[in-house]
């Protein structure tokens, strides 16, 4: 008999307005957190999406 493995997973998911800033400058903001995340244990994934209402939307497995 095969057992399930045990995983957790958790999502993050952040909202914020940008103010005087381009979501291109946002996102090339944050390549250095980038980086640091796909160091850090149990980290998947990162997705950043702008809504039509200039909220950032940012999303972290």
């Amino acid at each position: 008999m095969h057992s399930k493995p045990n995983k957790k997973e958790g999502i993050e998911i952040t909202t914020f307005k940008l103010r005087g800033y381009s979501s291109e400058e946002c996102i090339k903001a944050n390549a250095d957190i980038d980086e640091w995340l796909k160091q850090q244990p149990g980290f998947q994934s990162r997705r950043i999406a702008e809504k039509e209402d200039r909220t950032i939307v940012d999303m972290l497995i």
